[in-house]
């Protein structure tokens, strides 16, 4: 409820375990982490709960905030069955990492692995690495100079311990190589990634931005749209129908505050 910004029904549920009266204040006016820890304490709220929403405001304001050029959000989507013949589909949000270290005796070829193992050339993961590194060099004549830097490249989600496979994290793989290059080639423009987005989309080899599986479209927007992030940028293949689901929801929760860009 936090993350939804519906701060009454958030408070509301810690009272159930931590009981304490907030008749006077009103919380369908506050708007910001700050003003509701002012209010609540400033009304006598249960210290429990003025505590956890501290927690809760420090932690956001360390993985959701700022910017970085090695991470970036990235939702996944994963099939499973319930045993009874039912397929449920799960989404989770995963800061997708990026490792880049320059090549020794100047080989001439980019080195690429992913969770720490190397990338089966029939891997889906494989192709869009590739062309997220090709993307990423095509952004700057220094970059995509034959005689320039070559890199041992570390794609990975350190959250998890297996593999994921797909192409909807091209786009994530191609921002961060962007980012990651112009800083070790210290280039005097630098990009950096919001670390309040998440990413969504394949990468092909000229740099174009694919659609995505319809199917599973969905569970990602409702996966950011519960998150603490506020922004998510999606194939513009993509967008009408992305639109209808991100409305939809905030038919329900009116208060959060994200886009689809």
């Amino acid at each position: 409820y936090l993350s939804l910004g519906e701060y009454r029904q958030a408070i509301e549920l810690g009272q159930l375990v931590y009981p304490g009266s907030l008749d006077a204040i009103t919380l369908e006016k506050i708007r910001d982490l700050d003003a509701l820890v002012g209010s609540l304490i400033q009304h006598n709220a249960a210290p429990e709960i003025v505590a956890e929403i501290k927690s809760y405001q420090q932690a956001t304001a360390a993985s959701f905030a700022g910017w970085e050029n090695r991470s970036v959000w990235v939702p996944l989507v994963e099939n499973f069955n319930d045993g009874e013949g039912t397929e449920i589909r799960v989404g989770t949000l995963n800061p997708l990492d990026l490792e880049l270290e320059p090549r020794q005796n100047h080989r001439r070829q980019d080195v690429i692995s992913f969770n720490n193992h190397p990338i089966s050339n029939d891997d889906l993961v494989n192709y869009q690495a590739q062309d997220a590194i090709r993307a990423a060099r095509q952004q700057h004549a220094l970059l995509r100079n034959p005689r320039g830097q070559y890199y041992t490249v570390r794609f990975g989600f350190p959250a998890t311990e297996h593999l994921h496979t797909g192409a909807s994290f091209g786009l994530g793989m191609a921002l961060l190589s962007i980012c990651s290059m112009e800083k070790e080639a210290n280039l005097r423009k630098q990009h950096r990634l919001g670390k309040h987005i998440a990413f969504t989309g394949g990468m092909d080899f000229r740099g174009s931005v694919r659609s995505v599986d319809q199917t599973a479209l969905e569970e990602k927007i409702k996966t950011a749209f519960f998150s603490p992030l506020n922004l998510m940028a999606i194939p513009t293949e993509n967008f009408a129908e992305a639109h209808n689901t991100l409305e939809q929801l905030k038919q329900q929760f009116p208060h959060k505050q994200f886009q689809l860009k």
